[in-house]
């Protein structure tokens, strides 16, 4: 396949794409569902590809919100998981969450971007739910228990090796993630919802804490970032979590945090840092 993009190296060794073809490249999105993709110029023609991953509550409006604070220079994009909105309604029949259904999502606008589009590198951001799974979209591509979702929706072995190369030459930024349910079970105290999809995490293998494990063999320039106190998630294994992200990833791993008012706030640290990467 032909590729068009234009790419400029950056000084720090990413690589720039034109907003006009990543806005082709994304016009021919078809999936199960609607997931209503939003693009979001950088501050130039060629810029870095940021990939937005939203947390429980919020939706493909992500991008919008982190693009008026002014900082972040990339090409946004955002779209809605199949929980996108959900807040208040607890009924897991209704939420993706620790199913590989919130996973796929993620893994077809990889393949978009990278295999179909090009792109030799990437980057991630996954905010609170999100940033659990992007930890889990890595995983998957580095196992291969669910091999055959992804089969069913085109994506080869070689595709998967492809995406991973890619999101290595890029960032993976964590901004105040799910690290386990179990850790949400003990700082909020059993539910029935709570429960059941704390049980749809560990059965899926897809607790963000345990399933670091399946980064082996990878390198990534990871940012993650804790607000202090977070009270929504809490802090209980923040260090555990930046051990084993340390122990799992062969790259770089900045560990940030800071009083930033609160879990759902700009977290300035991080942006400040991905900026200097």
């Amino acid at each position: 396949m032909l590729r068009l993009l234009l790419f400029l190296l950056l000084p720090f060794g990413l690589q720039c794409v034109e907003f006009s073809h990543l806005r082709q490249t994304l016009d021919t999105v078809q999936f199960p569902y609607d997931l209503k993709v939003k693009l979001l110029k950088g501050k130039s023609e060629e810029q870095n590809v940021l990939l937005l991953l939203h947390g429980m509550g919020s939706d493909n409006r992500l991008g919008e919100i982190l693009q008026s604070y002014g900082d972040i220079p990339d090409h946004l994009v955002s779209f809605n998981f199949p929980h996108a909105g959900l807040q208040a309604v607890y009924d897991p029949t209704r939420s993706s969450f620790g199913t590989i259904q919130e996973i796929l999502p993620v893994l077809y606008l990889l393949k978009k971007l990278v295999v179909e589009g090009g792109l030799p590198s990437s980057s991630l951001y996954g905010f609170s739910a999100g940033g659990g799974a992007l930890i889990n979209t890595i995983s998957v591509l580095n196992m291969n228990r669910y091999d055959q979702n992804l089969q069913d929706m085109g994506i080869s072995r070689n595709d998967k090796q492809t995406i991973l190369k890619a999101l290595q030459q890029g960032t993976l930024l964590l901004d105040a993630p799910l690290k386990s349910m179990r850790e949400i079970l003990q700082t909020r105290g059993h539910s029935p919802w709570l429960d059941r999809v704390g049980s749809r995490y560990n059965q899926n293998g897809f607790e963000p804490i345990d399933a670091l494990q399946n980064w082996s063999g990878l390198s990534f320039h990871v940012l993650v970032y804790f607000e202090v106190p977070d009270e929504v998630l809490s802090n209980r294994d923040d260090a555990l979590f930046i051990d084993r992200l340390k122990r799992y990833n062969a790259g770089k791993v900045q560990a940030l945090s800071g009083r930033n008012g609160g879990h759902a706030t700009y977290h300035k640290e991080l942006w400040k840092a991905y900026l200097l990467r």
